[in-house]
């Protein structure tokens, strides 16, 4: 299946091309990319203390008419996940809510908000020893399907983490901490483009350090940077 994307035309100062959407998130959500993409954020969210400066924090989504914390232009993010791409950030596992989970972005939602093209979520599922489950879900004929699900005791991943998803080809690839949890080999059969406001962070979980790229980054393991994107 043949997938286009069209980004926002903007003018291209010098740095990285790739880099479509980066949000330091240092008390002001504001895309430091090349692109300059008009982000906005919605009252009730808030900064806190985060892995490299502050960290941004959001709200639960009550329901279809609340706001996203952090909002995209419509259709944008839904042009860069139409081919290879990466989405990455630190999480702050201390903040993850024990009931609610996480709720890391929603890209391509309805009006109903009962549909999205694809989403992140990490979830509390108990056990012992206790343990979360890290989500990939996809709208496939009209109901969220997870593309994988990985699970790890919480213990694995104590304070900041980074956390990335590739999309090489058809190749989805989720990445803790810059080793490979999970593949799915058919991302992208089933994405609806009707579907495009786009949604980041709708969460009480802590991010920090937001880069969205339209390359797929790294196809095997690697080394999470230790320093702000430039």
């Amino acid at each position: 299946m043949l997938r286009k994307r069209t980004l926002l035309k903007q003018q291209q100062p010098a740095g990285d091309i790739n880099t479509v959407l980066l949000l330091h998130l240092d008390g002001s959500v504001v895309d430091s990319s090349m692109y300059a993409v008009p982000v906005s954020q919605s009252s009730g969210s808030s900064f806190a203390t985060g892995k490299f400066g502050q960290s941004f924090v959001g709200y639960f989504l009550e329901e279809a008419s609340t706001p996203s914390p952090i909002i995209t232009p419509s259709g944008y993010m839904n042009n860069v996940i139409a081919s290879d791409f990466t989405i990455e950030m630190w999480i702050d596992s201390n903040s993850i809510d024990p009931m609610h989970g996480a709720t890391l972005f929603y890209i391509g939602v309805d009006e109903s908000f009962k549909n999205m093209t694809l989403s992140a979520l990490i979830s509390d599922v108990g056990g012992s020893p206790l343990s979360r489950i890290f989500s990939i879900m996809e709208n496939i004929d009209g109901m969220q399907t997870p593309l994988m699900d990985c699970f790890y005791p919480i213990s694995n991943y104590p304070g900041w983490f980074h956390f990335a998803i590739t999309v090489s080809g058809t190749i989805l690839r989720m990445f803790v901490n810059g080793v490979i949890i999970g593949t799915y080999s058919n991302y992208g059969e089933n994405n609806d483009p009707t579907f495009t406001n786009s949604l980041l962070c709708p969460t009480t979980t802590k991010i920090d350090e937001i880069r969205i790229s339209n390359i797929a980054r790294w196809t095997a393991n690697f080394t999470p940077p230790t320093a702000p994107y430039a």
